[in-house]
């Protein structure tokens, strides 16, 4: 995907380094998936695009919690239940509360 994705489109570029900042964690590179996933914030969030701001975070929110870091994780799934909210997207919303839910306190 990153060979044909423009570097100028911020939106795919943050998609592909948001997967590469998920694979990371799982494989327990935890460090090169922190500083992608900021770098992929960083991108979104030049954006003017709400609902992929949110989906960035919902998915991103996988980082803290491989290094068990569930404050982090709650921090980045609120940031997206409450960006989803207000765009009536009310599927993803329920979604992301619900992985909330499930969030060891």
């Amino acid at each position: 995907a990153a060979a044909v994705t423009s570097p100028y489109d911020r939106v795919s570029v943050a998609y592909v380094e948001k997967w590469r900042a998920v694979l990371a964690a799982s494989d327990g590179r935890h460090a090169q998936a922190s500083v992608r996933a900021l770098t992929v914030l960083e991108a979104i969030d030049a954006t003017d695009q709400i609902s992929a701001q949110a989906d960035v975070r919902r998915w991103l929110s996988e980082v803290p919690g491989r290094r068990g870091d569930i404050g982090e994780q709650r921090r980045l799934l609120t940031e997206a239940r409450d960006l989803y909210r207000p765009k009536g997207h009310l599927p993803l919303t329920a979604a992301t509360e619900r992985l909330l839910a499930e969030l060891a306190d």
